[in-house]
Formats: C-alpha cells, structure tokens, sequence
C-alpha cells in the first residue's frame, strides 16, 4: 500500500464508527449482495481487498458520481455489502447538499460554528444529516489540517453484524442531486 492510500484507509475506518438506518443500495449496487457481484457491477477499478476492524474494504478511485470521477469506500461484512462512502470535493458540497435538502429533508444542518469548525480546526469532524439521519455526509478536518468529506450511507441492521458494522446512511441516486 503506498502512502497516498494510508490516509484513505484510516478515513475509511472512521466512518465505520457512524450510526444511522436503512438503504437498498446505490444505483445497480445492491445491499446483500455478495463482494464478487458488486465488484461486477460497480464499473471502477477496485483496490484491495483489505480487512478493516473485520470489514472487507474496496477502494475506488475512479467511481462515477455526480457525472464526475472520484473516490469511493466499499464495505462488506460476512462477504455482504454494507456501506458504500463517496469522496466529495469542496465545490460539489452545495449542489449535493441542496439536492439531499430539497428531496430528504435537513434533520441536522451545519451552523456557521460547525463550518468554522471543519474549515479551521485540525483534528475535528462535523456531521450534516438528512433524511431522519439515514444520509450522512461527513466532515473531517484531520490532525493535519487536510480536509475530506465524505456522502455515507448503508445497509439496515439484518445485514450489518460484527465488530465495527453499524450503519450510517441511505443510498441516493442520480434525482438526488
């Protein structure tokens, strides 16, 4: 692993640490389904595998959001998928936002403090929610000062077992934005 992807990972097993309820999927990406199936159909180049606080961790980094390429975090637990966390660049953050606003509902909206928080405060994360909380999208400003943010969602709780499996958001789909 090189040391652009160390950083990648440790976010990735943070997110593992969020709550939250139920999805389907994303797209043609169905929750339960088996790892060889999503890595058919998730039409990127996933890296790994790579076992994280006993989640089986894919990394992509030319998933197609948003009618761009970025990065995404696939999970699976017992070979299940579970959680799927899409990178966002700082200029998507208002078109996605409002799209998940308008479609969802804001139940936890970032304050001018949260903001300043994420933009000036090494080592802080701040969480905006939508949805009854079921889609999160994740803040984080590292001890470093380099900033990520992350749109995460998950499977519900019947597939969601293990040490580190708890969900965190829904999925969304292209009329989300």
């Amino acid at each position: 692993m090189n040391r652009r992807q160390t950083p990648c990972i440790a976010f990735g097993l943070a997110l593992l640490s969020l709550t939250a309820s139920a999805a389907d999927g994303y797209k043609n990406l169905k929750f339960g389904a088996p790892a060889a199936t999503i890595r058919q159909q998730a039409d990127c180049a996933l890296r790994g595998p790579e076992v994280i606080l006993g989640q089986t961790v894919y990394i992509c980094p030319d998933f197609r959001f948003a009618d761009k390429k970025t990065q995404a975090i696939f999970s699976f637990n017992n070979d299940k998928f579970t959680r799927l966390a899409i990178s966002l660049t700082m200029p998507d953050v208002p078109a996605v936002v409002e799209g998940l606003k308008n479609k969802y509902g804001m139940t936890a909206a970032l304050s001018a403090s949260d903001i300043d928080t994420f933009m000036n405060k090494p080592n802080s994360r701040v969480i905006a929610k939508f949805d009854k909380d079921t889609i999160t999208m994740v803040f984080d400003n590292s001890i470093d000062n380099q900033k990520s943010i992350y749109l995460v969602y998950n499977a519900d709780n019947r597939l969601m077992t293990g040490p580190a499996a708890t969900p965190t958001a829904k999925g969304i789909t292209k009329d989300d934005l």
